[in-house]
Parts: structure tokens; sequence; C-alpha cells
């Protein structure tokens, strides 16, 4: 009995660490996603900035 509980804890621990792993994994594409987007937006206002000068 007590060999089946220590199984079940090992197999959650590995999800749990696979889970974190996904986790980072997510914020880490998100902060780059969001970097991305940043720029875009920059060089967007400065374009628009300048159109509307003309």
């Amino acid at each position: 009995m007590a060999l089946l509980m220590e199984i079940r804890l090992q197999k959650n621990e590995k999800r749990n660490i696979s889970s974190d792993y996904h986790v980072q994994y997510a914020a880490n594409h998100l902060e780059k996603a969001k970097d991305v987007f940043m720029k875009a937006m920059k060089i967007l206002w400065i374009y628009i900035a300048q159109w509307k000068e003309k």
C-alpha cells in the first residue's frame, strides 16, 4: 500500500514539473510576443505621426 502511494506521489511530482515547464515556456513566448507587438506599435505610431505632418 505504501509503495502505491509512493508511486502516485512520484507521478504527481513529474506532472507538476512538466506543468511548471509548460507554464514557463508559455510565459516566455508571451513575453516575446509582447515585445514584438510593442515594437510594431512603436513603428506604426512613428509612421502615423509622420503621415499627420504631411
